[in-house]
């Protein structure tokens, strides 16, 4: 009920989700579902720990295991009256920290989105995004599907996009219509238009 009342409300500046509100109600839904699945397993995991009250360690368990929000966490514990470990809150966070540390080693040396550069092993790359964009609307009969981000390096590329889970029938088609054009040595070109024009002439984006 919110989707469509958003949509009208902003229509004017965001005239896509208007017509997208369809596809956004799908996803909506989806997602609440996956929610309410997270709900039922942390609240079955919780049950584990009924006995000897709920310590800091097991609520980050209960968070990074199970996706179940810290703050869902206490809230369910004191209406079930499930006692809380005295630090519970200082070993939360030192899980915390702890991930977030891990996290930010892994990710040392990397880009999170976008070109790492502009040679042309990147700047090939580049194009197949836009290839592999192309492929996915025409295999999976999808013309809404857009990219919702991509990260490129020397090594491989990256590409985000609004869709269900491929199958690998479906993955082995869209990397076949990839090949076939690449083996077609299009022709490959650039121009700037103004947002309204380019539309026009079909240009795919997120503009605003």
């Amino acid at each position: 009920a919110v989707v469509p009342v958003i949509a009208d409300l902003y229509e004017a500046d965001f005239p896509e989700v208007k017509a997208a509100r369809e596809q956004i109600i799908a996803v909506l839904a989806k997602e609440e579902k996956a929610f309410r699945q997270t709900l039922r397993k942390g609240l079955k995991q919780m049950q584990q720990y009924v006995a000897d009250g709920l310590t800091g360690v097991e609520l980050f368990t209960l968070y990074d295991t199970f996706g179940f929000p810290v703050e869902l966490s206490t809230e369910e514990a004191y209406k079930q009256g499930i006692s809380l470990s005295k630090d519970w809150r200082a070993e939360f966070d030192a899980k915390m920290a702890e991930q977030r540390q891990r996290s930010k080693t892994a990710r040392k040396g990397q880009f999170s989105g976008g070109l790492e550069g502009h040679d042309p092993i990147h700047l090939k790359y580049h194009t197949a995004t836009h290839l592999l964009g192309a492929a996915l609307r025409t295999v999976l009969k999808a013309p809404d599907l857009q990219q919702h981000g991509s990260n490129i390096t020397a090594q491989r590329l990256r590409f985000d996009f609004n869709h269900d889970k491929l199958t690998p029938e479906e993955k082995q088609a869209v990397e076949d219509q990839v090949n076939a054009w690449i083996e077609a040595d299009l022709p490959v070109s650039f121009a700037v238009y103004p947002t309204d024009e380019a539309l026009k002439l079909g240009a795919i984006g997120a503009f605003g």
